[in-house]
C-alpha cells in the first residue's frame, strides 16, 4: 500500500486528530491471520486451565503436587490466560484495522477505558503471580520439613498485597482517558494501538521505527509461554492422569480336609 507524506506523518499519533479514520475501510492482511491463529491456539489453553482449576483428587499419593505450589501455579496461569484474552481483544484485534472506524467515533472517556485499565492491571498481577509461584516453589524445595503455616502465610499475604497493588494500578489507568494511536510498518495503515493517556506521551517520545516490529513479535512469545506451560503441564503430569480404582475384597474361606 503506497502511503502519502501526510499519512506517514500520522504514525504514532491519535486517531481522534484525523477525521479520515471515521470512514476507514478494513483491509485483510497477515496481521489478521496472526490474530486468528492466536485465538485458535488459546482455546486448548483455556480448556486445560479450566480443567486444572476444577480438578479434584480425593486420595493422596506419592505423585501429588504440593498444595501451595499447585495453588500458586494456578494463580499464575489463570492470570496469564485472562491477560491473553484481554490482550487479544484490546491490543491485537485493533491492530487488524477492523475496529479503526468504530473507535474513531468513540469518545476518550468511553467504556473502553474499563477494559484498557483492566489489561494493565492484570498484566501486573500475572507478573506478581509468577514471582509468587517461584518463591513458594523455592521454599518447598529448600525445606525438608513440611511447614504448611509458613506457606499459607506467604501465599495469602503476597496474593492480597498483589491484588491491592493491581487495584491501585487499575484506578490510576481508569482515571485517564483512552488513547488510540496509529502504528508504523509492518502494520498496515490504519492499524491502531489502544492504550491510556498515561502511556501515550511516553510512546510518542520513545517510539522508534522498530517499535511496531516489537509489538508484532511480542504476542508470539507471550502466547508460547502461556499455551505451552498450561497444555504441557496438564497433558503430561501424572497428577492429572490418576484414576480412582475400586478393588473388591474377596472373603476366601479355607477348605477343610475331610
Amino acid at each position: 500500500m503506497n502511503l502519502t507524506t501526510e499519512q506517514v506523518e500520522q504514525f504514532h499519533t491519535s486517531i481522534y486528530l484525523s477525521p479520515e479514520f471515521e470512514h476507514f475501510s478494513y483491509n485483510f492482511d497477515y496481521v489478521t491471520v496472526i490474530v486468528i491463529i492466536s485465538f485458535v491456539c488459546l482455546v486448548p489453553t483455556v480448556y486445560a486451565t479450566v480443567k486444572m482449576v476444577l480438578f479434584r483428587q480425593p486420595h493422596r499419593s506419592s505423585i501429588d503436587i504440593h498444595p501451595y505450589v499447585f495453588k500458586s501455579f494456578l494463580c499464575m496461569q489463570v492470570s496469564k490466560v485472562i491477560l491473553s484474552i484481554l490482550d487479544l481483544i484490546i491490543i491485537r484485534i485493533p491492530q487488524t484495522t477492523i475496529l479503526t472506524s468504530y473507535y474513531r467515533t468513540l469518545k476518550n472517556d468511553s467504556p473502553l477505558r474499563f477494559f484498557t485499565a483492566a489489561c494493565f492491571s492484570i498484566n501486573n498481577l500475572s507478573q506478581l503471580s509468577t514471582v509468587l509461584f517461584c518463591l513458594i516453589r523455592l521454599m518447598v524445595f529448600k525445606n525438608n520439613r513440611e511447614r504448611p503455616d509458613t506457606y499459607r502465610c506467604v501465599f495469602w499475604i503476597w496474593s492480597i498485597t498483589s491484588i491491592i497493588f493491581c487495584a491501585v494500578i487499575y484506578i490510576i489507568h481508569f482515571s485517564y482517558s483512552v488513547a488510540c494511536m496509529t502504528l508504523h510498518s509492518p502494520f498496515q495503515y490504519g492499524a491502531i494501538l489502544v492504550t491510556s493517556n498515561l502511556y501515550e506521551s511516553i510512546i510518542c517520545r520513545c517510539a522508534s521505527q522498530y517499535t511496531s516490529y516489537c509489538m508484532l513479535i511480542r504476542p508470539i512469545f507471550q502466547d508460547s509461554r502461556v499455551n505451552i506451560v498450561s497444555c504441557y503441564f496438564y497433558c503430561t503430569h501424572p497428577y492429572f492422569k490418576k484414576k480412582n480404582t475400586v478393588t473388591n475384597s474377596l472373603n476366601v474361606t479355607p477348605r477343610s480336609n475331610t
